[in-house]
């Protein structure tokens, strides 16, 4: 019997439960929430929930090793300049004997500012419509290192 992989998703909003019925096929999906109430939700996807806030670094022990690949949708804080979510999950999951091999990164079109309606790529510069905006700051930040570490 071949073993399904395993895929991680962090953040459980509407674009990671849209890419969930693509993926099912070929993984055993894993998602990480910090509401016990939405656990139904979750399961009812055929996702395994995970209790764990990615702004608590203690609940984020279980990870360790957990997945093979990760579908990173969360954003960052509302709060600060950097991302300390993504660093805590990349704590968390450096713990373990392996890390995922491939991490998806869902950004925020915000990051690219007002494009007026144009295609945007990932190679396009990154700009802030609001640059005093905290959390789009951070999220420009989450951006960058995402495209450094996928190099």
């Amino acid at each position: 019997m071949l073993c399904m992989r395993r895929l991680l998703i962090i953040g459980r909003g509407d674009v990671a439960l849209r890419a969930v019925p693509h993926m099912r096929d070929r993984y055993h999906i894993y998602a990480l929430t910090p509401n016990r109430g939405r656990m139904p939700l979750l399961r009812a996807h055929g996702i395994v929930p995970i209790a764990g806030d990615l702004d608590d670094a203690a609940s984020l022990d279980g990870l360790a090793g957990i997945a093979h690949e990760l579908l990173h949708c969360a954003p960052p804080p509302h709060h600060g300049l950097r991302d300390t979510r993504t660093a805590r999950l990349i704590a968390a999951l450096a713990k373990g004997k392996s890390l995922p091999q491939q991490l998806v990164y869902i950004s925020t079109s915000g990051v690219y500012g007002d494009c007026e309606g144009a295609l945007v790529a990932e190679t396009r510069p990154l700009k802030l419509r609001y640059p005093t905006v905290p959390d789009g700051i951070a999220a420009v930040h989450l951006q960058r290192r995402a495209q450094e570490h996928g190099r």
